[in-house]
């Protein structure tokens, strides 16, 4: 059996003192990094970030702590981040990054790779505190190629309307902020840090091109009358909150009590919505009109405002 040959990546967050990052738009293609690129033969990885950070962009860093080791199987893949700090030099424009910038996590730009986004929040939220992840999904210059960034600026900006058409009518709505990921059936991420916003009812993100609605209820409350109400709407996915392998409604055989026995010790339901076309107002009506579903059906939904289910 031949030995694995994984290439080596080397990465630095520097966080400035109002917790922004600092990252760098590619001159090869229109996408924001952080800055970082490959070993060179005989390097450390700890050295190579040096090394990297100082001809994208001129600035003399030194680093603080190993925050993560990245594991891309699919690439053959391995990345070292590192928290560094400025010790010297200046912003200087390179032949490897045309824009340099810091950035407040919830304002990175849409063409930011996204396993970068999940690397950033990882070193925001764990500080001086190594994450060990494996990273799936398809690479940045894969995704290039498909127009997902493209398709992602357009559904950002729709879900930013619908947020103010939910303001103008005085719903409770949170700012925009990013969740863990979607899921395919096989449990695999589909895309990491999703862009969110949070009601009182529900949680309403951005995927690709689709726009999702995602319920939460505790399971014992999810009922026949619910199912039979909401079973022909659109996009509909059905999950027990720990279960996110098994995507049951899209079976044409949909058992719900065999649902309810197989999720039995879970104590959350979710239930999604996707919609690709509809447009932000018609999206605001189907929300309303899922809101008058639930209530007529006398289904408590969780207050995601309110609880954190993330942390569950």
């Amino acid at each position: 059996m031949s030995k694995p040959v994984f290439t080596i990546g080397v990465f630095a967050v520097i966080i400035d003192e109002k917790r922004r990052v600092l990252l760098c738009r590619r001159t090869d293609h229109d996408l924001w990094n952080l800055p970082g690129g490959g070993l060179e033969n005989g390097e450390a990885p700890w050295e190579g970030v040096v090394r990297e950070v100082k001809e994208e962009t001129g600035l003399d860093v030194e680093v603080k702590y190993l925050s993560g080791v990245y594991a891309k199987s699919q690439e053959n893949d391995l990345v070292f981040q590192f928290v560094c700090e400025v010790v010297g030099g200046e912003i200087i424009i390179s032949d490897e990054a045309d824009e340099i910038g810091f950035f407040a996590f919830n304002d990175i730009p849409i063409n930011t790779a996204p396993k970068q986004i999940t690397r950033v929040k990882d070193a925001l939220d764990n500080s001086e505190k190594t994450v060990m992840r494996r990273q799936a999904g398809r690479p940045s210059l894969k995704l290039i190629e498909e127009g997902f960034f493209d398709l992602k600026k357009i559904s950002m900006e729709k879900l930013n309307q619908l947020r103010k058409l939910l303001v103008e009518n005085k719903k409770l709505v949170s700012e925009m902020e990013y969740t863990s990921g979607n899921y395919d059936n096989d449990g695999n991420v589909i895309e990491e840090n999703l862009p969110t916003i949070t009601t009182d009812f529900c949680e309403i993100g951005s995927c690709g091109k689709d726009i999702y609605f995602v319920f939460v209820l505790e399971s014992k409350d999810f009922s026949l009358e619910l199912f039979e109400k909401i079973k022909d709407r659109p996009g509909l996915r059905i999950y027990g909150f720990d279960d996110f392998c098994t995507d049951l409604y899209l079976m044409n055989d949909f058992d719900f009590f065999g649902f309810l026995e197989k999720i039995g010790k879970e104590k959350y339901v979710q239930i999604q919505f996707s919609y690709e076309k509809q447009t932000s107002l018609e999206l605001l009506k189907e929300y309303l009109a899922l809101i008058d579903i639930f209530k007529a059906s006398k289904t408590k939904v969780i207050n995601q405002l309110k609880i954190d289910l993330r942390k569950k």
